[in-house]
């Protein structure tokens, strides 16, 4: 295969990743299975450019809630990389931890545990206990580990990753911020309320300085401290929060992204749980729209939405 196929097929992968930050699940799936024919046609499987394929149509696999297509494609790209990638370098570690992370979420963990300790220790042989990268994997195993219900192991790991992080990166970064966001959620799970939010609050700063204040993960994290708030019944105080994360997504992701929709969503709830249908309905009913529009038809959020929309109604009736 020559090098302009090689560098065409590049480039509409390349392509199709774009779509899916944008949302267009649909037209990035085009795309990328446009680049696996390709790729086929000229005997070109076993080639980084498929590999690099594979993992993009494995993520938009997970985007569009196929967990388990997803796994079973990150398996075969790891395996071709296998091929022609050393075990230490860094796009096969990413390849582990690719997996890993579908597998946690089709709940296999102690499989994805393993193949994220194996990637714990290839990044400690070849970078060091000190280096950025050895902080994600500690992180990446952590948040397993927390969702496994398993915090007394994972605490230790996002303490270690943000030490790591301070120490190589500085406290000004972005990586910095979702490290104590982490730690954050960690802490609110153990009903350390308080510490949490300060935490929040940290991070919250952090990107406000780093990225600014019309960043998607800003929104992230002012959504984040607004669920906490809401949590302890403080809701005057998470409500404007809620409102900027939505105006945040909206500038910088467009009103037909599903993250949007997702943020809509959340606001939704939380008039709910306040009691507001009139409020609620509307903006849940926008955000299944978004969802129906522009997810794969029955994706999990869609469903979500949906079923959040059908309690609020049946709540509203309950009370009228």
């Amino acid at each position: 295969m020559d090098s302009e196929l090689r560098q065409r097929a590049m480039a509409i992968a390349a392509g199709a990743q774009e779509l899916i930050d944008v949302g267009d699940l649909k037209a990035a799936r085009r795309e990328i299975e446009l680049v696996l024919s390709l790729l086929q046609s000229f005997e070109e499987r076993n080639s980084p450019e498929s590999i690099f394929a594979l993992n993009t149509l494995a993520g938009l696999a997970e985007k569009e809630g196929n967990l388990e297509q997803a796994a079973g494609i990150y398996r075969v790209a790891l395996e071709k990389s296998a091929n022609y990638l050393d075990n230490s370098s860094p796009a096969y570690v990413n390849g582990l931890a690719n997996l890993a992370a579908i597998l946690g979420k089709l709940a296999l963990y102690e499989e994805a545990a393993a193949l994220y300790r194996q990637a714990i220790e290839i990044g400690k042989a070849t970078h060091g206990e000190d280096h950025p990268s050895y902080a994600i994997r500690l992180n990446n195993l952590a948040e397993l580990l927390s969702t496994m219900g398993r915090f007394d192991e994972a605490e230790p790991l996002y303490r270690r990753a943000i030490e790591i992080t301070k120490a190589t990166l500085g406290e000004d970064n972005p990586t910095y911020a979702s490290g104590l966001n982490n730690l954050a959620n960690l802490s609110a799970s153990l009903g350390r309320f308080d510490e949490a939010e300060l935490l929040y609050r940290r991070a919250i700063e952090i990107d406000k300085a780093t990225l600014g204040e019309d960043h998607p993960d800003y929104a992230t994290r002012l959504n984040n401290l607004a669920g906490l708030l809401q949590a302890l019944g403080r809701t005057d105080e998470a409500e404007p929060l809620y409102r900027r994360a939505i105006e945040i997504d909206k500038a910088a992701l467009g009103e037909d992204h599903p993250t949007y929709a997702n943020r809509l969503n959340n606001f939704a709830v939380f008039y709910a749980e306040t009691s507001r249908f009139d409020q609620a309905i509307p903006l849940a009913e926008r955000a299944l729209r978004i969802c129906e529009a522009r997810l794969p038809e029955g994706h999990p959020k869609t469903e979500e939405i949906r079923r959040s929309l059908d309690a609020m109604r049946r709540d509203q009736a309950d009370t009228d």
